[in-house]
């Protein structure tokens, strides 16, 4: 842009690349806010089905969710029946096995499988807050491909292990990574703690846990002993 006194200008140009910084992470926003409203969709109006709610639809949702009912009730997991998964589900749901004292086993499956759907939901949002630096073309794939992946919805359907071990996997790796890099310190430890989640729901989430522990190992370790205050003698 030149003035009248012939002297050229950027302004509007700059303008227009801050407009841009600006309208990106809106555009981001916007595409994640979509595929999470489409995933909610398409997993609650597989529950609004006849029968799907209340009615019987599988054998491992009414086994999951019996072994959080008996631990409620007193009955010790691994001690007095056996439970073929890891204990992370039957903790889970122990808040839901409780309500069911009151409100009977088929709303207590019925509130498990609600909360899962929801759970599966959520993870798409993860998944785009976790490529968001990406740009809305990577947020729109990533999420787009789990909203309506057919497993997925078949997963979120009825109380299943692997909606609630993807949640805690993305939460885990939100906190874990940084854009491309590794945090450090109480974040790095908070996203280990939420994979130790994970596995204990089911332990497949023991293969993105060990990557991790590879790329911590890899990291070249900060040199202590030039920023620690060490005191002068003499």
């Amino acid at each position: 842009m030149t003035s009248r006194y012939g002297i050229t200008t950027t302004r509007a140009p700059a303008a227009r690349v801050l407009l841009g910084r600006i309208e990106r992470p809106r555009l981001t926003y916007a595409v994640i806010a979509v595929c999470t409203a489409a995933a909610a969709l398409l997993r609650f109006y597989v529950l609004a089905r006849p029968g799907y709610l209340l009615g019987v639809t599988g054998y491992d949702d009414g086994v999951q969710f019996g072994d959080a009912v008996r631990l409620v009730s007193g009955v010790i997991p691994y001690r007095d029946f056996v439970v073929m998964q890891p204990p992370g589900s039957v903790v889970l749901m122990a808040p839901v096995a409780l309500a069911a004292k009151v409100t009977g086993s088929v709303w207590g499956l019925a509130i498990a499988r609600l909360l899962t759907a929801a759970a599966d939901t959520v993870c798409v949002a993860l998944l785009g807050l976790l490529v968001r630096h990406r740009g809305p073309v990577a947020v729109g794939i990533a999420c787009g491909i789990y909203a309506v992946y057919p497993d997925a919805l078949v997963a979120a359907h009825t109380f299943l292990l692997e909606p609630w071990m993807n949640l805690f996997c993305l939460i885990g790796a939100l906190l874990v990574f940084d854009r491309d890099r590794l945090t450090d310190g109480r974040r790095l430890a908070w996203g280990g703690a939420a994979f130790g989640v994970a596995a204990a729901v089911k332990l497949w989430a023991l293969v993105p846990l060990a990557v991790i522990a590879l790329l911590v190992l890899r990291r070249p370790r900060r040199r202590c002993c030039r920023s620690w205050p060490w005191p002068r003698l003499g």
